[in-house]
């Protein structure tokens, strides 16, 4: 049985992560994700942060109800399985650092790009087919490299969705990509009473810190929601750079 001070450490720092997370509808787990590689084995951060992150979204999704629209996201969810069941099968092929160094620079490379066209946003048009794409980069990532909201924050950005459908979407997709992981992982036997009662423990404090931040978040400008997006979009990549460079 962990020490109560590990459940106080993960609730309190997933309820920080949440006000963030609450008010963007992306970025919980990954402001966390620092806490969980400090006080956990390895083998648990991925399962923890899964947990959490499911719970984190069931919140979020649950706020921004009104938000989301199922055409919007029916392409994603599509598309994100064979992407997923690609992104499993490169794994046999492909060193995970070789991938982490890949998406790292891609994402970099947006970065940049976006930066250089702020006065001429590119825009993503209004079809099946690109959402389906969208879906099964999201869904590959995911599988391979355990980040799908790098390329989801892309694909939000490049849409165009004002402030709340963003969000609402957002947090539509990632209660859809968690649930998968948290079913794979229980039926794979991970998910022990420890490993469950600490992600309760993160769940709990995420939606703690959300509710504040939803409200924080009412009222956004969708530019600032972009910026906001880009920046856990940079904090992904330098967390991929550092995963392959062992840093």
């Amino acid at each position: 049985m962990e020490s109560l001070w590990i459940y106080a450490a993960m609730f309190f720092g997933w309820a920080l992560a949440g006000v963030a997370g609450g008010a963007a509808g992306i970025g919980t787990g990954m402001t966390a994700m620092p806490l969980l590689i400090l006080l956990l084995q390895p083998s648990d951060v991925i399962l923890v942060a899964t947990l959490g992150g499911f719970g984190a979204a069931l919140h979020v999704t649950w706020a921004y109800r009104s938000s989301f629209r199922w055409g919007d996201m029916r392409p994603l969810f599509l598309g994100s399985l064979p992407g997923i069941a690609a992104g499993a099968l490169t794994l046999k092929a492909v060193s995970v650092p070789v991938l982490q160094l890949l998406l790292g620079f891609v994402l970099l490379s947006f970065i940049v790009f976006q930066l250089l066209r702020r006065r001429r946003q590119l825009r993503l048009p209004d079809s099946p087919s690109v959402g389906l794409l969208a879906g099964f980069l999201c869904g590959f990532t995911g599988a391979s490299v355990a980040i799908p909201g790098a390329p989801l924050g892309i694909y939000v950005i490049l849409r165009g969705w004002d402030t709340d459908r963003s969000r609402g979407n957002m947090s539509l997709y990632f209660v859809f990509i968690m649930g998968l992981s948290v079913l794979a992982q229980a039926a794979a036997g991970l998910c022990t009473m420890r490993i469950l009662s600490i992600g309760l423990a993160c769940a709990v404090g995420s939606m703690a810190g959300q509710s504040m931040g939803v409200r924080l978040g009412r009222g956004m400008d969708t530019s600032v929601l972009h910026m906001l997006i880009l920046v856990f979009i940079c904090a992904s990549a330098f967390m991929l750079l550092w995963r392959a460079l062992g840093l």
